[in-house]
C-alpha cells in the first residue's frame, strides 16, 4: 500500500487510500511524449488484470487527455511541464493528467452530431465515452481525472446493454 504522505502537492490522501502503488512524473509540454505517457498507462493497467479492450480505452483516453493539456493547457510551450499521475488499485486504474493552464467549461464541451464529421475537438467526448468516471479540478492548472474500473467482460456487456435499452 502507499503511503499518502509520500505523494507531495496536488494529490490528497483521499485519492490514495487504498492504492497498490501510485507512479508520479512530469514531462515536458511536448507532443512525442503522450506516446510514452500511453505506454506507461497500458502497463500499470494490464498489471492490475484489465483486458485489451480496456487497455485500448485507457491508452485512447490518457492520449487524449496529454494531447488536450499540451496543446491547450499549455499552449505548445515545451518549458511548460505536464504532470501525470497514475494509481493503481485491486479493482481500478485512474489517471490524472494536470497542466498550468486556465481551464475550460466541461459543459460547453458537448460534441454534436455535427461535430463528429469535423477533425479534432472530440477529446473531452471520447474520454467521457471511454472511461467510467471522469472530472475535472481548475485550481493553479487544469487536472483532469479519470478512473477505469476493473470489470470482466460479462459484467461490461451488461452495463452496455443495460445502458442501450430504450426506455420509453
Amino acid at each position: 500500500m502507499v503511503d499518502p504522505k509520500e505523494l507531495g502537492p496536488g494529490c490528497t490522501g483521499n485519492d490514495a487510500v487504498g492504492a497498490l502503488r501510485i507512479r508520479k512524473f512530469s514531462v515536458p509540454a511536448l507532443p512525442e511524449v503522450a506516446s510514452a505517457v500511453r505506454f506507461h498507462a497500458a502497463k500499470m493497467a494490464r498489471e492490475i488484470g484489465f483486458d485489451s479492450e480496456q487497455v485500448g480505452d485507457i491508452e485512447l483516453s490518457v492520449g487524449e487527455a496529454i494531447s488536450n493539456a499540451i496543446k491547450y493547457g499549455c499552449a505548445h510551450d515545451s518549458r511548460s511541464r505536464v504532470v501525470i499521475r497514475f494509481h493503481q488499485f485491486s479493482d481500478k486504474f485512474v489517471a490524472e493528467i494536470s497542466d498550468c493552464g486556465c481551464g475550460f467549461d466541461p459543459v460547453e464541451m458537448k460534441c454534436s452530431p455535427s461535430e463528429h464529421l469535423i477533425e479534432g475537438g472530440r477529446g473531452i467526448h471520447f474520454i467521457k465515452s471511454f472511461m467510467d468516471e471522469v472530472s475535472f479540478t481548475f485550481c493553479g492548472g487544469t487536472t483532469v481525472r479519470m478512473t477505469k474500473l476493473l470489470r470482466s467482460s460479462d459484467e461490461r456487456h451488461a452495463c452496455k446493454n443495460a445502458n442501450s435499452l430504450d426506455v420509453g
